[in-house]
């Protein structure tokens, strides 16, 4: 493949990585302003460039924009996260995106590790923390420490993905 296509970097990996480590090399390998992240097993629905360089060109850009995400059925699903302390932990609760209006809504962490990264502000915010195993848990820490040093992640429907062969998206949640 690399004698195909010179101008193509490859990534290979000779164990087994956690999400945030693929995007975290992603991140490391490309040169771009900003770099999107989609699973395989989804489509991108909806990119409205315009709307989404607006907002990640305002002064106080977040340190991603996050997708609205559609199931296979067409059904719009609850991936707006918010913090719920429940004792000594956080439980994140669920809402649905906004999609009447045309403004982002602040969520807590990109769910799935999915999004349009800041490539610069991703890397200055220490990226994805490979000493944790688990991709709920990663994204949560990352999410958290952009709260913590001032920077915010958002959902807007000017971004979708579509799961074509899912009813609905559960994340791992277990201890790991």
């Amino acid at each position: 493949l690399a004698l195909k296509y010179p101008d193509a970097t490859f990534i290979v990996f000779k164990n087994n990585v956690t999400t945030g480590e693929f995007i975290n090399a992603f991140a490391n390998e490309c040169y771009a302003t900003y770099f999107l992240v989609v699973r395989s097993d989804c489509s991108l629905v909806a990119f409205e460039g315009d709307k989404l360089m607006e907002i990640m060109e305002d002064k106080a850009h977040p340190a991603v924009i996050t997708p609205v995400m559609v199931s296979g059925q067409g059904e719009i699903l609850p991936t707006v996260r918010a913090p719920f302390l429940k004792g000594r932990t956080i439980d994140p609760l669920s809402f649905m995106p906004d999609m009447e209006s045309d403004k982002a809504v602040t969520n807590l962490y990109p769910l799935m590790g999915m999004g349009l990264f800041d490539r610069a502000l991703f890397q200055r915010l220490r990226a994805f923390d490979n000493m944790i195993f688990g991709e709920f848990f990663q994204m949560l820490d990352f999410g958290v420490r952009c709260f913590l040093m001032g920077y915010s992640i958002v959902t807007t429907k000017a971004l979708a993905f579509v799961f074509p062969k899912r009813v609905s998206v559960i994340e791992d949640r277990s201890e790991c």
